[in-house]
């Protein structure tokens, strides 16, 4: 499901770019924002408060939550999983709404 939830994010960007190199820097700084603002390198209480409210709405968090859980012997992830299936039918849903079909 982290695999869908990211995939999502990716066609929402191959939606609004328009050459490589302009896909380049919207990744490249979205991958930025990925992990800094999600608990990957340092736990979530680490961050300011609007940080972290905005970190819950990226799937790395979840992501993270469920490897940490996965880790420390907890195999309890279903939250996360939950979680990351209805990211992954959003994002997913909405990059394929937002994509040109036709050659205009």
């Amino acid at each position: 499901m982290a695999i869908f939830a990211l995939c999502g994010v990716s066609v929402i960007i191959a939606a609004r770019v328009r050459s490589f190199s302009e896909g380049s820097l919207y990744t490249d700084a979205l991958g930025a924002g990925l992990v800094l603002l999600a608990p990957v390198y340092y736990r979530a209480e680490m961050l300011p408060v609007f940080m972290r409210r905005l970190g819950y709405i990226l799937p790395t968090t979840y992501i993270a939550s469920a490897v940490n859980k996965i880790l420390a012997g907890d195999f309890a992830v279903d939250t996360e999983i939950s979680i990351l299936i209805f990211m992954a039918a959003a994002l997913l849903a909405g990059g394929f709404r937002l994509m040109s079909w036709r050659e205009e």
